[in-house]
């Protein structure tokens, strides 16, 4: 299959076709984010700059997981936070950021196309970096991309720090990316299932309820 560098990419809903530069999540971040919320640079502060050193010192992970498409067509996405190490499970993200995850995961489509056709590999490891948000991607054989936003949660307390993982600890770590490609492998073998369905055509939606549970199943076990 040959790459088209100057194809067009679908928006996710909330992006107009006059929003700035695909490529440039700053640009929209200071469109829909009040400059009051941080006056130094416009951003919400719970981004934080992106060699914070905090950033390196979490016990937990927030996660949102998205499938596309070969048109670049959302199938399927999920969010949940980190499991491991009395993880509740449940992701941290806040109300005037999460909307915003699917956009930075759209503008790492670009990324990965580059990554895809050097490497030769399935799984990417962390292709991309938007402040404290990493995103890894796992490509199909059918061209289908499993992308992975992964934010860290800097912890509030002393008791908060001592309890981090390596996971939890380091979102490029050697452990981190094992943990991921763990999950992205799993996730896999159960949308090669999903989409052996006779009713199942290709760049459809999965709404499936037994597939989404797999998933959340595959990221209690591995994140």
């Amino acid at each position: 299959m040959m790459r088209h560098s100057g194809r067009t990419h679908p928006l996710p809903s909330y992006v107009s076709p006059s929003t700035p530069n695909r490529r440039n999540p700053i640009s929209l971040l200071r469109l829909v984010i009040p400059a009051s919320r941080n006056r130094k640079n416009g951003l919400p502060n719970q981004l934080g700059p992106a060699h914070s050193p905090d950033g390196w010192r979490c016990s937990t992970m927030s996660y949102y997981f998205a499938i596309v498409g070969t048109q670049d067509n959302p199938l399927f996405e999920y969010e949940f936070g980190t499991s491991k190490q009395g993880g509740d499970g449940q992701s941290r993200f806040t109300e005037q950021v999460r909307h915003l995850n699917q956009f930075i995961l759209h503008s790492s489509l670009d990324i990965a196309e580059e990554v895809q056709w050097s490497s030769g590999q399935m799984y990417l490891k962390c292709i991309d970096k938007f402040f404290n948000n990493y995103i890894s991607c796992f490509v199909t054989g059918g061209n289908v991309k499993f992308l992975l936003l992964h934010q860290p949660t800097t912890p509030t307390s002393t008791a908060t720090s001592r309890s981090s993982t390596a996971i939890g600890a380091n979102p490029t770590s050697p452990a981190t990316e094992e943990a991921i490609k763990m999950f992205f492998t799993e996730v896999y073998d159960n949308w090669v299932k999903a989409i052996m369905n006779p009713f199942y055509k290709a760049n459809m939606e999965v709404r499936s309820p037994i597939f989404r549970a797999r998933v959340a199943a595959a990221g209690r076990k591995y994140l």
